[in-house]
């Protein structure tokens, strides 16, 4: 499956949520700039953020929604 990540977006969290190996590999289509999250700052962003939880829970939604409609 493939799915475009706009400015803003993100990826690679469902291998800090669930603490495993993560599944999918990125490629840019353009010059892009990108801040690596370790597992630390993540989990601070989660309790200390409530609009980066809620957009997290969104995406997290939207995938699964996206993989069980198919």
């Amino acid at each position: 499956m493939r799915t475009a990540t706009v400015s803003g977006g993100f990826f690679g969290e469902m291998a800090l949520v669930n603490n495993k190996p993560r599944s999918a590999t990125a490629t840019a289509k353009t010059d892009c700039v990108l801040v690596k999250v370790d597992e630390g700052d993540f989990y601070f962003l989660i309790q200390h953020s409530p609009s980066f939880a809620l957009e997290m829970m969104k995406v997290l939604a939207e995938r699964v929604r996206r993989n069980t409609e198919t």
